[in-house]
């Protein structure tokens, strides 16, 4: 009897201490992608070629995290840029997303395919390269582009229009599922990886609870602060990036529900200047050197990235383009970067390592409890 008596206790404790480590637990990670990234383009817009090469990097670190798209919102510089999102259109369907950014990193790194302009048999020479290399059967794209991808075109353009954005690149981060049909706040990216990157992370915040952190580990990784040359190629410009950007109607009024995003249309930029220079690159850009973040020293430091200053202490780059000290346990804070703990919860900086212990020694001392209150040694 007394056996079974203890066994009996024996399961209670168990139940017991599950459900206590349970109410213990600071959060749950989830896994699943509830985070939606659009990039607004121009399939030739030489600002949307700069975009799409910083992004590459991101989609390959986020892409099991994020749903990560490209919207072809029209074509201004001639059919050729019409034709040449429909063959993008083509092999997304087709294939995968994975071989459309297969796709666009060896197209958009060529710089003999600016040079040719709307020269078909050039472009043609060069595409046949990139079909091969990548296994795509070009009768099969030009089918599906002739029977199909101008209906998803069209969708594309109408969301554009409805949700009022006519310049290329304009990155839009929201939840899963919204709709983008208001605003709710517009910010800046450096066009750079680690920037992008950073703006999508911190796009998470809108999805996490005080029991659930959506934000995957590989937020945690650095990527690089160069940014792409603008149009075709695959030069890089080191920790700067440019806040230009092509547009047919003017400057994007309206912008997403729910959502944070990059809202670059400084300027409006013709078709002469976006595509005649040699290799669709602008030239005399007086915003070149616009800094989309916090100056520190000759470099542009992207929103959300962590450094020591001059005086060895640990800052971060604030939306207001100024690095502000990172904050000590307890106060008030939006994003895990702000934190020296690197943690935020529920509106607070907090020391997590220093709160399992905490929770642990708590629980230890409840199982001592029940221990000692049952006869168990």
């Amino acid at each position: 009897m007394e056996e079974k008596y203890k066994a009996y206790v024996s399961g209670r404790l168990t139940v017991l201490f599950l459900i206590t480590i349970l109410m213990l637990m600071p959060a749950i990670k989830a896994d699943s992608p509830n985070l939606k990234v659009e990039l607004f383009v121009y399939s030739y817009c030489p600002y949307g070629t700069q975009m799409e090469k910083a992004l590459f990097p991101v989609y390959d670190l986020l892409k099991d995290k994020v749903d990560i798209n490209i919207v072809y919102i029209g074509a201004m510089h001639g059919e050729f840029e019409h034709e040449e999102s429909l063959r993008q259109i083509a092999i997304l369907n087709l294939y995968s997303k994975d071989k459309l950014f297969d796709y666009l990193k060896q197209f958009d790194a060529n710089s003999n395919i600016g040079s040719c302009s709307d020269d078909a048999t050039c472009l043609n020479s060069y595409r046949s390269v990139i079909y091969t290399n990548l296994g795509i059967n070009q009768s099969q794209v030009e089918q599906f582009m002739n029977t199909s991808s101008e209906l998803i075109y069209q969708q594309n353009e109408a969301e554009a229009n409805k949700r009022g954005i006519s310049g290329s690149p304009t990155l839009v981060i929201m939840p899963y599922g919204n709709d983008g049909s208001s605003a709710l706040t517009q910010m800046d990216s450096g066009r750079n990886s680690e920037s992008i990157k950073e703006w999508i992370c911190i796009g998470f915040n809108s999805l996490n609870t005080g029991s659930i952190d959506y934000t995957p580990n590989e937020c945690s990784q650095i990527l690089s602060l160069d940014s792409p040359s603008p149009g075709f190629g695959s030069s890089v410009s080191s920790a700067s990036s440019s806040s230009n950007s092509a547009s047919a109607g003017g400057t994007n009024s309206g912008v997403t529900s729910s959502a944070i995003t990059s809202n670059e249309n400084t300027d409006r930029v013709s078709e002469e200047n976006s595509v005649t220079n040699e290799n669709n690159n602008p030239s005399n850009n007086s915003n070149q050197n616009i800094c989309n973040g916090c100056k520190f020293q000759e470099s542009c430091i992207p929103f959300g990235y962590k450094l020591k200053n001059e005086q060895k202490k640990s800052v971060y780059c604030d939306i207001s383009k100024d690095l502000k000290l990172q904050k000590e346990q307890n106060i008030s804070c939006q994003n895990n970067f702000e934190c020296l703990s690197g943690q935020c919860s529920e509106g607070a900086c907090i020391n997590l390592q220093k709160t399992l212990e905490e929770n642990n020694s708590l629980l230890q001392k409840i199982i001592d409890f029940l221990k000692e209150l049952f006869g168990f040694k």
